[in-house]
């Protein structure tokens, strides 16, 4: 079945795509914790060749708004982290199975993009009450314009109907084991 090999190149495409972004989530997460590191123990002006250099030279650029910003990253990308390992879960699985079309598939897949969802309309609620509170004890902080989760509200609006359209290709399946559906290729 031509449709089919077309389905598994791309779940192998998917579980390639799914890894890189984990891997790169990891070391952004680590750059991020390096970031908040120097920001601790390096001092905000130090002098270079009788020149002195400030680190936090403009308004909109303070220790509390790079505190923010690296919490609001380290956030950001935990949740990706988590979301893009269940995604190489899935596509291992869909892999070792041949098809998608079996309900522990289906339910993985719906699983995928309800938490996707959640985290987009979660991580927004708790860094704009996080960001809120922060800038509450902290009124340094430079105004943000947070836009976080809108791509993942989408993709997990798109988990969940392609979860219910491989929904019904189990159903189909299941109801006649003749259908031109083979179990792997």
């Amino acid at each position: 079945m031509k449709s089919l090999k077309t389905i598994q190149t791309l779940a192998k495409i998917g579980k390639v795509l799914s890894k890189i972004v984990f891997i790169i989530c990891i070391v952004g997460l680590v750059l991020c914790a390096l970031g908040t590191l120097c920001m601790i123990f390096l001092p905000e002006s130090f002098d270079l060749n009788s020149t002195t250099i400030q680190i936090y030279d403009m308004p909109e650029l303070n220790k509390e708004t790079m505190y923010a910003s690296m919490a609001i990253a380290g956030l950001s990308l935990i949740l990706e982290i988590i979301l893009s390992k269940k995604a190489v879960n899935y596509f291992k699985h869909e892999l070792a199975e041949g098809q998608p079309f079996t309900d522990k598939l289906a339910t993985e897949l719906r699983d995928l993009g309800i938490l996707s969802i959640a985290f987009s309309i979660g991580a927004g609620i708790v860094i704009a009450i996080g960001l809120a509170i922060a800038k509450r004890y902290f009124p340094g902080i430079a105004d943000m314009k947070l836009e976080y989760g809108v791509s993942s509200l989408g993709l997990g609006i798109a988990f969940l109907i392609t979860a219910v359209i491989c929904r019904y290709g189990a159903s189909v399946k299941t109801a006649d084991p003749a259908a031109d559906m083979p179990e792997k290729l």
